[in-house]
């Protein structure tokens, strides 16, 4: 069986990993989502009601930025807002 071109590292230190250059794309990206912001509501919002997302983001190995996408399990007995 052929190696994969990619493997993954039997021992991994933080220290020896090398993070790839961010493309320009992703520079622009990354601006843009940091210059974004919150649109005001139209009708008042009970602090109570307001939720934070993790938008998890990180470099391939050709310095494209991609977004780590995650779902809550149907079986969760708990309403979406309280995995927040």
């Amino acid at each position: 069986m052929p190696e994969a071109e990619y493997h993954r590292p039997k021992r991994l230190k933080l220290t020896d990993v090398r993070i790839p250059p961010l493309s320009s794309e992703s520079k622009r990206s990354l601006c843009n989502l940091a210059a974004y912001r919150v649109p005001p509501l139209p009708f008042p919002l009970p602090r109570s009601r307001s939720a934070a997302v993790l938008v998890a983001l990180f470099v391939g190995r050709r310095g494209d930025l991609y977004v780590l996408l995650n779902r809550c399990a149907t079986a969760l007995r708990l309403p979406a807002a309280a995995h927040a």
